[in-house]
């Protein structure tokens, strides 16, 4: 099983200014909750939707700062201890994911999400290809 860092880097918004609102940063890898998973990052698109959310136009804003990223794909590295038979079936697996409007993004090397947001891919697909799957 892949050791996890201590230490990430991620990209940060700390303004709803645009680009001119992020920075690279070190952080704690988060921890998975009772019923979330943990993934190594692989590939997080940067699509229209994260755009509107970088300049505060998208549906919702986060609390700042925060992580940015709706949507990506990587591996599930760690499960939460309610996961159940889906959490156990995903750890070690690649997987698309999904970030919820509340928690941070995938713009990083880990991410968090709930078990239900992360979709196993079929072998043939890339996480390249996966990072879009929704």
């Amino acid at each position: 099983m892949t050791q996890i860092p201590e230490q990430m880097t991620a990209v940060l918004l700390e303004s709803y200014e645009g680009a001119t609102g992020l920075r690279v940063v070190q952080r704690s890898v988060p921890q998975p909750g009772p019923q979330d998973v943990l993934i190594q990052v692989a590939a997080a698109p940067i699509n229209p939707s994260d755009l509107s959310f970088l300049q505060g136009r998208y549906g919702f804003q986060k609390t700042l700062p925060t992580i940015p990223g709706f949507e990506g794909s990587g591996t599930v590295v760690a499960v939460g201890r309610e996961t159940g038979l889906m959490g156990r079936f995903l750890l070690g697996r690649r997987v698309a994911c999904v970030t919820q409007q509340h928690g941070e993004g995938l713009w990083a090397e880990y991410a968090v999400t709930s078990v239900n947001y992360a979709l196993p891919l079929a072998g043939a697909v890339s996480l390249e290809q996966g990072r879009c799957r929704w």
